[in-house]
């Protein structure tokens, strides 16, 4: 009987147990969620230092490659190259902590870039002789260019709480079956009375 009425009080309060149930898994979803973007940022961290120095390289290696034949353009781009280099780190740093945080500081950064590179550009095709030929490409590795995106913990969240809930629902189903049962099979068969009285019924004469 005892355990009957548990299971009776279990199934009353069903949805706010489907609901603690979302909640939980939610909340465990989100956490995995920020461990996720941690592992981004450092990977983001990792590839933007190769990044940098690859296009260190390719800035030096196109200056020798292109100093003969467009002198002013090769001494442009190699310090427009070396300008951009530390707006790169700014953007590598703004980008890690965009994985962990949902901002978009790298978007900023990534602008001045963009503005810079449009400068120099138009300051070789003014003073240079057009003759200027990139021989090594600059690369810019993130954690995207590898196909990982972030993961929004608002996603996570609601993931996780659908997950849950239906869980929940699941549980508080099979308890209300196990109740029924047992609520069932607790409460005495009045035919089983009915004959228990009769039998213990004698009358005298």
């Amino acid at each position: 009987v005892v355990i009957a009425a548990i299971l009776v009080a279990l199934i009353w309060l069903s949805d706010g147990f489907s609901d603690a149930c979302g909640m939980i898994v939610g909340g465990i979803m989100t956490a995995v969620a920020f461990v996720w973007n941690l592992f981004l940022a450092l990977a983001d961290l990792v590839l933007g230092i190769v990044s940098i120095f690859w296009n260190k390289f390719a800035a030096f290696a196109n200056f020798f490659a292109n100093i003969f034949v467009d002198p002013i353009g090769s001494i442009l781009h190699l310090f427009g190259n070396m300008a951009d280099s530390v707006l790169s780190v700014l953007e590598t740093i703004a980008s890690a902590m965009d994985k962990v945080f949902g901002s978009n500081l790298a978007g900023t950064v990534s602008k001045w870039r963009g503005s810079l590179d449009t400068k120099i550009t138009e300051a070789v095709k003014k003073h240079g002789n057009g003759k200027y030929d990139e021989k090594i490409s600059e690369v810019k590795l993130t954690a995207e260019s590898l196909g990982l995106s972030r993961w929004s913990y608002g996603d996570a969240y609601n993931t996780g709480y659908k997950w849950g809930h239906s869980g929940g629902e699941w549980i508080t189903d099979k308890l209300s079956s196990l109740g029924s049962m047992l609520t069932d099979s607790a409460l005495p068969d009045p035919n089983d009375q009915s004959l228990a009285l009769a039998d213990s019924y004698h009358p005298s004469g």
